[in-house]
């Protein structure tokens, strides 16, 4: 902290309250989280050390002045889950459910791993000052409330079928939209894959457990945001250049993605 490597020390005292549980390393971690101009990580070790004893009556009223504050300009999403499921938004530090993550309002990756060791993700989109809720005990609906709309049925008569045009027209809408999320992943590997290489040089220059692991954890998300924004940018273009078929002949065609070397590869017949 004396020298003014804010970043480094915010994840040495994160790193020592993971060995031993501690309000006030958390706490000095928040303080240094906030000098390294990062108040998403300052305001989760905020209330991560208020979830815990050890804090003045001064320290704790001052971080809960401060997470207060920073919530203004934050968004937010509460986890719950079955008992042993850990989660962290975009790879960082994680935290045992029911949990509170905060974030810089836009997309944000929340990574799951549950007691058997089973790693998954989810994405929210976070706006400031509001809070999201993600459910993910067992039969829980699969998108996160807050994170995209839902589908709804329109009534009318379900015996006709949509003409050949039609179709092609809401292939290719649809495939607009794609590209869409396709560019909005991009976006987001983009900086999540900035993210990751901060957090490999702070590996290097303070080599602990739990730099080397925030490090990996964001190193796979970078990857796997990578894959996700390709095969959107492919399944777009493809529902998008879709071959229209002349009003009374029928068509079929098929899509398959298989491992190829270096990556993935994408075949389409139709």
């Amino acid at each position: 902290m004396s020298a003014h490597r804010y970043r480094e020390a915010a994840l040495a005292f994160e790193a020592a309250s993971a060995y031993e549980p501690s309000a006030i390393a958390l706490y000095s971690a928040a303080l240094a989280w906030e000098r390294a101009d990062s108040p998403d990580r300052a305001a989760d070790d905020y209330a991560r050390a208020l979830s815990l004893p050890g804090l003045s009556d001064t320290d704790a009223a001052e971080a809960r002045d401060r997470l207060a504050q920073l919530q203004r300009s934050l968004g937010m999403v509460d986890v719950t889950g079955t008992a042993g499921t850990v989660v962290s938004l975009d790879a960082r530090s994680e935290a045992k459910v029911p949990a509170r993550l905060h974030g810089t309002p836009g997309k944000h990756v929340v990574v799951i791993r549950t007691a058997d060791d089973r790693v998954s993700h989810r994405v929210v989109l976070l706006k400031a000052g509001e809070t999201a809720r993600l459910d993910l005990s067992e039969g829980s609906a699969a998108a996160p409330s807050g994170s995209c709309p839902q589908a709804v049925a329109a009534p009318g008569p379900t015996d006709r079928q949509p003409s050949g045009s039609t179709l092609l027209w809401t292939g290719r809408m649809v495939g607009v939209g794609v590209i869409g999320a396709a560019v909005a992943a991009t976006g987001a590997a983009v900086t999540v894959g900035i993210e990751a290489l901060r957090a490999r040089d702070a590996y290097n220059a303070h080599p602990t457990r739990e730099s080397f692991d925030h490090a990996s954890s964001m190193q796979l998300v970078t990857n796997v945001t990578w894959a996700t924004a390709g095969l959107l940018t492919a399944g777009g273009f493809t529902l998008l250049l879709w071959p229209r078929a002349p009003n009374n002949t029928s068509w079929t065609g098929s899509v398959q993605v298989a491992p190829g070397p270096g990556g993935l590869a994408m075949r389409g017949e139709w």
